[in-house]
């Protein structure tokens, strides 16, 4: 009874550690490349303020840095955040019918 409910657990825990393949060097490459390329879509305005923030300006900076009001500033990131994000998933959809209709 004892070794049924161990080998009950071990394959619980087997099922739970499904083990994700390690991204390849070209695959972490060509992610560093789509992301670069949604920042790139991104307006300047855009591009810039997400830039300043991740470089460490606080809103104040970031707002004289682009002539902005420092309430704003928070709105511009939201914005430019979302715009980042739906880029990206636009290029990553493209890329995965790319893939999809090669190995057709």
């Amino acid at each position: 009874m004892r070794r049924r409910k161990h080998l009950a657990l071990l394959a619980e825990q087997e099922r739970d550690e499904v083990v994700e393949p390690e991204e390849t060097t070209l695959e972490r490459a060509q992610d560093a490349a789509m992301a670069r390329k949604a920042v790139d879509a991104l307006a300047e305005r855009d591009r810039l303020a997400l830039l300043m923030r991740e470089e460490g300006l606080d809103y104040n900076e970031i707002a004289e840095a682009l002539q902005l009001s420092p309430g704003s500033v928070g709105t511009t990131l939201s914005r430019a955040r979302r715009r980042l994000v739906e880029s990206y998933e636009a290029l990553q959809k493209s890329r995965e019918e790319r893939e999809k209709n090669a190995a057709s």
